[in-house]
């Protein structure tokens, strides 16, 4: 039994895809060299919710630019 055949690239939906994949390893990394900036205060005070939110944002936006409306 065959896979079925995947659906032609276009290069529009790729592109905005690559760019919400970018966000969300640009964010993460940001908010990974801000806590390393602020090493001490973070080990002793942690605030995870800007890496949550920053990253569900990016998901979230991953997700919905990857829908066709059609």
């Amino acid at each position: 039994m065959h896979a079925a055949a995947p659906a032609p690239l276009d290069m529009a939906s790729f592109k905005y895809r690559m760019i919400s994949f970018f966000g969300i390893f640009l964010f993460l990394f940001l908010s990974l060299k801000s806590s390393l900036r602020e090493w001490p205060s973070s080990t002793a005070d942690p605030n995870p919710h800007f890496i949550y939110f920053s990253f569900n944002y990016y998901y979230y936006y991953m997700l919905h630019s990857s829908l066709n409306y059609s």
